[in-house]
């Protein structure tokens, strides 16, 4: 698969996930594997960053409502 990061980045976080085949279910489903754990971390890190980002841009869009 091909894509642009600025597009692929738009997504929800578990759909994100989900194309890097790296979304928890999948990651639990390898628990054989030493990496699932560095991978589950990444999927946490990657849901709260994403969560960050669209608050910081709810606030940004009030902000910005607000001087006009």
């Amino acid at each position: 698969m091909c894509a642009d990061i600025d597009e692929f980045i738009k997504q929800p976080a578990d759909g994100i996930l989900y194309d890097l085949n790296r979304d928890e279910l999948t990651v639990l489903a390898n628990l054989t594997e030493q990496k699932w754990v560095n991978d589950y971390a990444c999927a946490k890190v990657i849901k709260k960053l994403k969560e960050k980002i669209e608050k910081l841009e709810i606030e940004l869009n009030k902000t910005k409502g607000e001087q006009k």
